[in-house]
């Protein structure tokens, strides 16, 4: 082979060995965004299971609360208002049920 056929592989050699270079380095800093955002989208996920965690007991609350509202209404409803001492207990029961229902707003609100 002639020296200038060489020198001529050798320059086209190096000039796709500096081409594999840049692309290595597009590559590695793509990955590195990529790694970047799959980090941040983990932490995402995270939060979001806490949300839906925290949620799904307010809900489990309000609807226990519900029903035990639920209940009291048909214990006051089943009592007939013939006298003044039904008249008094139903009273009583509706400001228990308003106190629950305050009590179990503010425990919401601390969860």
């Amino acid at each position: 082979m002639k020296k200038e056929d060489l020198q001529a592989r050798f320059e086209t050699l190096e000039k796709k060995t500096l081409q594999l270079i840049d692309i290595c380095d597009t590559l590695k800093a793509e990955l590195k965004q990529a790694t970047q955002e799959n980090e941040e989208l983990k932490l995402t996920v995270k939060k979001q299971a806490a949300e839906m965690k925290t949620l799904a007991k307010k809900q489990e609350s309000n609807q226990n609360n519900f029903q035990f509202n639920h209940k009291m209404i048909k214990l006051v409803d089943s009592i007939t208002a013939d006298s003044n001492e039904t008249t008094d207990i139903k009273a009583r029961i509706d400001e228990y049920i308003q106190e629950l229902n305050k009590c179990i707003a503010h425990l919401s609100q601390h969860i």
